[in-house]
C-alpha cells in the first residue's frame, strides 16, 4: 500500500507541475502522466506478489493476497497494456506516427512475460516478470525518447 501511495503522490506532482512553473498544459502532458501512473501501479502490484509470504506473514492485506498471484498478475498487465495503448493514442494525436507504433507493439509484447507467470504462479517467478517487463519498457521508452530527440535536433 505504501508503495501505491508513492505511485500516487508522483502523480499528483506531475498533475500540479505545470501549474506551479505557471506552464500551459495540453491534455496529452495530462495523458501522458496517466499513462505513467499506470505503469507505476502495474509495477508495484509485481513488487507485491514478490513479498506475498513476508505480507501473509506480516497480515497485510495486498492484491495478490487477496486475489491471488495468477489473477494480479492479469491486473498488472491491464496496467501496462493500458499504459501502452494510452502512450501510442497521445504519440499519434501529436503526430509523431512512428513513436506511436513502437509503443502499440509494445502494448503486445510487455504482455508475454505475463504467460510465464501464468505457467509459474509462485512469488519468485514475479521477479523474472517484472525484470522482463521493466526491460520491455525501459527499451520501448528508450526507443521513442531517442526518436523525439532526433526529431528535436533535425527541426
Amino acid at each position: 500500500m505504501k508503495n501505491l501511495v508513492v505511485a500516487g503522490v508522483t502523480a499528483l506532482f506531475l498533475a500540479l507541475l505545470p501549474s506551479d512553473l505557471e506552464l500551459s498544459a495540453s491534455w496529452i502532458y495530462f495523458l501522458f502522466v496517466l499513462s505513467l501512473v499506470l505503469i507505476l501501479f502495474g509495477y508495484e502490484i509485481l513488487k507485491d506478489i514478490r513479498d506475498v509470504n513476508g505480507d501473509r506473514a506480516a497480515g497485510y492485506q495486498t492484491l495478490p493476497l487477496r486475489r491471488g498471484i495468477v489473477n494480479s498478475g492479469y491486473t498488472a498487465a491491464f496496467f501496462f497494456a493500458i499504459s501502452c495503448i494510452l502512450m501510442s493514442w497521445g504519440l499519434f494525436n501529436v503526430g509523431y506516427l512512428t513513436e506511436a507504433v513502437i509503443s502499440l507493439v509494445t502494448t503486445l509484447i510487455v504482455l508475454i512475460p505475463f504467460y510465464y507467470l501464468k505457467k509459474h504462479p509462485d512469488p519468485e517467478s514475479s521477479d523474472v516478470v517484472r525484470y522482463a517487463v521493466v526491460f520491455i519498457l525501459l527499451l520501448s521508452i528508450g526507443s521513442i525518447g531517442m526518436l523525439l530527440y532526433l526529431r528535436l535536433i533535425s527541426a
